[in-house]
């Protein structure tokens, strides 16, 4: 459905570095409909067995428009189910006739599924469409995690961090010329150039209805987390631009209760994040 339609579009990276905004501006293209937290890569895909199977096709279709996302598509099951006879039985095959059926109905011809740290899944995505842009948003791990000094927060947010900064380098340099890390600090910049270009990298052309005020970037993280951040990511912010402000070293009182509570949950998200990722995609995404 996608391959004589310029290939779908895939907007990945986590929390705070600007994907909500850049999928508004690419949703604001005549041609591009986007879509945000449909899940389906997350929790549909590879769960509910061989798709050649009646059965399973219509318990992952009722699955997948559970997801409050998938329903307000507004859809009909059945004109997807018969959809399916058209292509593989393949989970791919029915998020792009769920994609595809969705935009025709908004009146466009390319959709955009928008996810967080759906670039963990960019193996089997380029399995099943060989011609998709990924384009994969990172930004300064000070200012993508919650505005909150409870204890911990920043250590398993640098954890996402880490390993969407690890994926991005991956991705690039598997999937080369299809892949695109655009940084929310160039966008913020001057968005109009960064529009260009991504434009470009899709193989469209930039309208002026994309062309909005730019937004306010996000806040910064608290001096204790700030601290943490640089201590726990330096190496991976320096790869990306980001300079250091602090010495990295637990010095100060109100470190005390964060500091550890952010060490603890950093642990847990490389020993539990990290691992039901690999669970779920296997170990060659």
């Amino acid at each position: 459905m996608s391959d004589d339609r310029g290939g779908p579009i895939f907007l990945g990276g986590i929390a705070g570095t600007g994907k909500t905004r850049l999928g508004s501006l690419l949703g604001r293209h005549s041609r591009i409909v986007v879509t945000r937290k449909t899940y389906l890569w997350r929790d549909v895909y590879a769960r509910h067995g061989d798709l050649a199977d009646p059965g399973n096709l219509r318990r992952c279709i009722a699955a997948t428009f559970a997801i409050p996302a998938v329903r307000a598509m507004d859809l009909d099951p059945v004109r997807v189910a018969a959809q399916m006879s058209a292509g593989p039985p393949s989970y791919a095959h029915l998020f792009d006739v769920i994609h595809g059926l969705h935009a025709a109905a908004v009146g466009k011809v390319r959709w955009c599924d928008q996810l967080g740290l759906v670039e963990a899944y960019a193996a089997p995505i380029y399995a099943a469409f060989p011609n998709a842009r990924f384009i994969h948003m990172v930004g300064d791990p000070r200012r993508t995690q919650p505005s909150t000094r409870t204890p911990g927060v920043a250590g398993w947010a640098v954890g996402k961090w880490l390993t969407s900064i690890d994926l991005a380098k991956r991705n690039s340099l598997r999937y080369g010329d299809q892949y695109l890390v655009v940084r929310h600090e160039d966008l913020s910049a001057d968005e109009e150039a960064t529009l260009l270009d991504l434009c470009s990298f899709l193989d469209e052309e930039l309208e002026p209805s994309m062309l909005v005020c730019p937004a306010p970037p996000p806040p910064a993280a608290s001096r204790a987390n700030v601290r943490f951040i640089e201590a726990a990511a330096g190496g991976a912010m320096a790869d990306r631009g980001y300079a250091a402000t602090s010495s990295g070293a637990c010095s100060r009182r109100s470190d005390l209760v964060e500091w550890p509570a952010n060490r603890l949950a950093l642990t847990a998200w490389q020993r539990i994040g990290t691992r039901a990722i690999a669970k779920q995609i296997g170990a060659d995404a």
